[in-house]
């Protein structure tokens, strides 16, 4: 029976991609243009910005963000829009 569960093991693939990878991030000699991910800014954040580690980090955070974003648009599409308005109006007191 151990040879059929090494078997079996031996055979799948794990589903989460090991920690070490890099999770399909783009070539790290192709240089990150934040004028293009950032358009709508008026300043040259490529001149702002010229440490390679922090255009990386930032190019992630604007990524987060979108994700966090569409996140937010299928919940509210999967529970509707009453519960999210519900919460962010502020009750009022009672007056006397």
């Amino acid at each position: 029976m151990d040879d059929e569960n090494a078997k079996v093991s031996a055979n799948t693939e794990p589903s989460v991609p090991p920690a070490s990878d890099p999770g399909g991030e783009e070539d790290p000699k192709v240089e990150i243009d934040l004028n293009r991910i950032f358009a709508d800014e008026e300043t040259d954040l490529n001149e702002l910005f010229q440490d390679e580690e922090m255009r990386k980090l930032l190019k992630k955070i604007n990524r987060n963000k979108n994700d966090l974003e569409k996140m937010k648009d299928r919940f509210v599409e999967t529970f509707g829009e009453d519960q999210s308005e519900e919460e962010e109006q502020p009750e009022e007191e009672p007056s006397e």
